[in-house]
């Protein structure tokens, strides 16, 4: 895992430089962009995976993962490319599109590998340590997307980014391995032959859920409403000593905790779904908290509202473990490709359309009540995941002779 996570790291600072300069006035205006055309730029590549997501999963499930990963990468670092030679809004919304289709390439088939590669005893360290990478990617690169674009400028910056999109490409060229071919089958006894089996919609459906809740939470509405949040605590900025900390550098320092703290609790919650081998119970134990951290936030106590923002921190990165885990331990290898595919497009739909929704409610109801309607999404993705601990159990008891019911898995799990 570490070299896919390593060249994740190397492909993301391009992207990430945008996010972080764009939006200054002034560096917007060395691009050649108004600040409306800057919103549009930062969220086409998201867009766009709502449709690559599932393209790369069906074509992950029928070709080989390394000559996929290295065209990603290969892509991507000719879209930060772009960006830096774009002199108005063409150039680099065309990078953007290529962009997302690059990371639906990396990031699908980095969650294909990581199931090829572990087994029920490990899948949930596996994934959650993918996870981990992935978190501490984005906090790695945005600290030196900042650092490259003050120290080289705008487009200086971008230009090195491309650079080490280059050494991620050639970090996987020579040190990550086709992994298709290690992907086995449980060799466990077969109750029932599926002849003509079925893609799972519903099962998927169900395990994409605890995903879209928390990325239209903490990818959208949380994100989106970070500096709001922290501005009714801390009035204009923090004086520490001589030095007053503006409200602004507050608020990317603090998303930056927030990422860290996910960083954290996915390989701990993987190991601990291994070790327990309760998947979706620990899933419905971690948007309980989720929910009771969202509630939290809504709170006018400074240190309630603290508090709630660690919790679903260092949940949000173990959730997404857990989700690509429960896929492998149930979904037939065939379809690991357009399993992920699935579940990072609504993930992904959900942070599309968490930033609008929130803003856009606001100034109608308040932050505070934006806070406690988006903790009754979180809620029924509880509710759908404690429903699912209750059949993950019954399950068990089928597959060990403690019920007498005859086991009928569903087409296209694993038996």
């Amino acid at each position: 895992m570490a070299p896919i996570g390593i060249g994740l790291a190397l492909s993301l600072i391009g992207d990430t430089t945008l996010y972080t300069v764009l939006p200054n006035p002034e560096i917007a205006a060395q691009a050649g962009l108004s600040l409306a055309v800057v919103g549009v730029v930062l969220g086409l590549n998201r867009l766009i995976r709502l449709l690559t997501n599932g393209v790369f999963g069906v074509v992950y499930d029928r070709q080989p993962r390394r000559r996929l990963m290295l065209a990603g990468m290969l892509v991507g670092g000719a879209s930060t490319l772009m960006y830096a030679l774009s002199q108005g809004p063409t150039l680099i919304l065309i990078g953007r599109v290529i962009w997302g289709a690059s990371w639906s390439a990396m990031w699908i088939g980095a969650n294909t590998i990581a199931l090829d590669i572990s087994d029920d005893s490990n899948r949930g360290r596996v994934t959650g340590r993918l996870q981990m990478w992935f978190y501490f990617a984005v906090a790695g690169s945005a600290l030196v997307s900042g650092v490259f674009a003050d120290w080289l400028g705008y487009r200086g910056g971008l230009f090195l980014a491309g650079g080490l999109s280059a050494v991620g490409f050639l970090l996987w060229f020579f040190f990550l391995p086709e992994t298709r071919s290690v992907r086995k089958e449980p060799n466990v006894p077969t109750l029932i032959i599926a002849p003509n089996p079925r893609f799972p919609w519903l099962y998927l459906l169900a395990t994409s859920l605890p995903l879209f809740a928390m990325g239209f939470a903490f990818f959208g509405v949380i994100n989106a409403t970070n500096i709001l949040w922290l501005a009714q605590f801390i009035d204009g900025g923090l004086q520490v000593g001589r030095f007053l900390l503006p409200l602004a550098t507050l608020s990317g320092a603090w998303m930056a905790v927030r990422v860290l703290l996910s960083t954290l609790g996915a390989p701990v919650m993987g190991v601990l779904s291994d070790m327990l081998n309760r998947r979706w119970g620990i899933m419905a134990a971690a948007l309980l908290l989720a929910l009771a951290g969202m509630a939290m936030m809504s709170q006018p106590q400074p240190a309630s509202a603290l508090s709630g923002a660690v919790v679903i921190s260092l949940v949000t990165g173990g959730i997404s473990a857990l989700s690509s885990a429960i896929i492998g331990d149930r979904v037939s290898g065939q379809w690991y490709g357009r399993s992920t595919g699935l579940l990072y497009t609504l993930r992904d739909l959900g942070a599309t359309i968490g930033p609008p929704i929130a803003l856009g409610l606001i100034p109608l109801i308040g932050l505070q009540l934006v806070f406690q309607l988006t903790s009754a999404l979180i809620a029924v993705a509880a509710l759908a995941a404690l429903w699912m601990t209750f059949d993950e159990q019954r399950s068990r008891q089928l597959k060990t002779g403690q019920a007498p019911v005859v086991y009928s898995p569903s087409p296209g799990e694993k038996q």
